[in-house]
């Protein structure tokens, strides 16, 4: 069966919120602020009462995954960053080459699959990239990628859906 891409989108997408829920039922789904690599987090199964914890999703461009999370309940944040890759604090600009092996970008060899992996680090992206949607919502990229994915978890998942 072929699928077309945007609904393969579409459904990681919807795994991405569905993850991110289980989690937060599970905790308080706080977060920490950072500002630098950030530890994989330890998960106490013994505490008694809910905890913070931390969650890093991959998904294309960081700010539309960003922008949906920040209007799920029980996320107190998100943040775009980088992760995995051979190159430590790595900038967009270097990112955006595709050659420090921070991105899957440009080619589908393979089935898209969902992995769960140990992460070694995690960096923030630059502050122009945090609340991107937020700063710049009448961007033509905006309007056109991420906006849409916003009002699909709002009309898909209301219950879910902040302001």
């Amino acid at each position: 069966m072929n699928r077309s891409l945007p609904n393969v989108a579409a459904v990681l997408v919807v795994i991405t919120v569905g993850l991110v829920l289980f989690g937060a039922r599970l905790t308080s789904g706080a977060s920490r602020a950072v500002s630098g690599p950030v530890a994989a987090p330890i998960i106490d199964a013994t505490a008694s009462s809910p905890a913070e914890d931390t969650a890093v999703f991959a998904g294309g461009c960081f700010w539309g995954i960003e922008a949906v999370f920040e209007h799920v309940k029980g996320v107190k944040s998100a943040i775009s960053g980088y992760a995995g890759g051979n190159v430590s604090n790595p900038s967009y600009e270097q990112v955006s080459t595709g050659d420090t092996g921070h991105s899957a970008a440009k080619t589908f060899s393979r089935p898209i699959v969902t992995q769960v992996t140990k992460l070694n680090a995690f960096y923030p992206a630059e502050a122009y990239h945090q609340d991107y949607l937020a700063h710049h919502p009448n961007q033509l990229y905006i309007v056109i990628n991420d906006q849409p994915k916003v009002a699909a978890l709002k009309k898909q998942f209301p219950d879910i859906y902040r302001n």
